[in-house]
């Protein structure tokens, strides 16, 4: 233990409030204020936004699963903003990134997804149908673990990646034909001009600088080049049936920045992007769900409502994931913009 993050205390009871887990190999860390640091400015505008409340949920993150609670006192520090010049909205105390990395690292946290996964394949096939030459080059950011950047490079793609933990690091040679960019996006250097198109899936909600990050994005891209975007959407029927301040999306903990449709094309266009589509959809998910589908989801998202670390413990002996479920609904926006 004497490895770890100072801030990061090891809990070995196993128990979250009154529920005993009684969990096998299941570790829970706590975090203290240190473990944050106050950004109560815009990550875009960096300007001190209006208070809207703390987050709803005491002593419960959604992720990385099973793995993270916090001081109860410390949900009075941490609020959410809303921006009064684009709208962002966001919170105000986010967790410090060394603390992110070293969590990530030792919960082994990987995306739910595969390569063959229908949701990623359909992505690449948008992206394939907008090339106008063979062998462009595509930078996919918050790569991760690289499932979409296999598809890409088998796609015919030369592909770079980016990303700041060691997982994706240790994994790039892989996924990755062509560069490596290891570090926070806002502190990366990329080349300027280099490429033809640039992916961020779940990526601008965890930002601690949008508006640096987006600045590095144009830089890089050629002119003409596409930048693609996925992220929640903070206006959606799931996020407002429950309010922001109690949605499965803003509990989690790398989770900073929380966009709507109009807000996210605010941002662009002041960043010198045109074309700007962007469209509602269900994350991680293509097509419409069937009845049972819809069925089962509504049901996950009500048990979760009620009682999240009963959610989380059953989903935990079922070998399931145990994060917030989300409302049956397109709550996640999907945006093309063009340099």
């Amino acid at each position: 233990m004497s490895q770890r993050i100072n801030f990061l205390k090891h809990n070995n009871n196993n128990t979250i409030g009154r529920l005993d887990l009684n969990m096998p190999e299941q570790n829970f860390y706590e975090l203290s204020q240190s473990a944050f640091k106050q950004r109560p400015d815009c990550a875009y505008c960096h300007i001190p936004g209006d208070k809207i409340g703390p987050i709803y949920q005491p002593n419960f993150f959604t992720f990385p699963v099973g793995k993270v609670s916090v001081e109860k006192d410390l949900y009075n520090n941490i609020n959410l903003r809303k921006c009064k010049q684009c709208g962002l909205l966001y919170k105000d105390a986010v967790v410090m990134v060394e603390v992110q990395a070293q969590i990530y690292k030792e919960s082994n946290h990987r995306y739910n997804y595969k390569a063959t996964n229908k949701y990623i394949t359909r992505k690449v096939e948008i992206i394939r149908q907008m090339c106008k030459k063979e062998n462009s080059h595509l930078l996919d950011i918050g790569c991760h673990t690289g499932d979409f950047l296999k598809l890409a490079r088998a796609a015919g793609f030369k592909t770079s990646g980016a990303d700041y933990s060691d997982t994706a690091y240790l994994g790039h040679e892989a996924v990755v034909s062509e560069s490596f960019y290891k570090g926070l996006i806002e502190e990366v250097q990329f080349p300027d001009n280099c490429f033809d198109f640039i992916t961020a899936w779940d990526v601008f909600e965890h930002l601690y600088d949008v508006s640096n990050a987006l600045k590095k994005i144009y830089t890089a891209l050629k002119p003409g080049g596409y930048l693609f975007i996925e992220t929640g959407d903070v206006s959606s029927f799931g996020a407002r049936l429950r309010s922001p301040n109690n949605w499965w999306y803003v509990c989690g903990l790398g989770h900073f920045n929380f966009f709507d449709i109009g807000c996210i094309r605010r941002i662009l266009g002041d960043a010198g992007f045109d074309g700007i589509t962007a469209e509602r959809v269900r994350h991680k998910s293509i097509g419409d769900l069937n009845l049972l589908e819809y069925g089962q989801q509504l049901c996950k998202s009500m048990a979760f409502s009620v009682s999240p670390k009963a959610y989380k413990y059953i989903m935990g002996l079922m070998s399931k994931s145990g994060g917030g479920t989300a409302f049956p609904c397109k709550d996640h926006i999907f945006v093309i913009a063009q340099k």
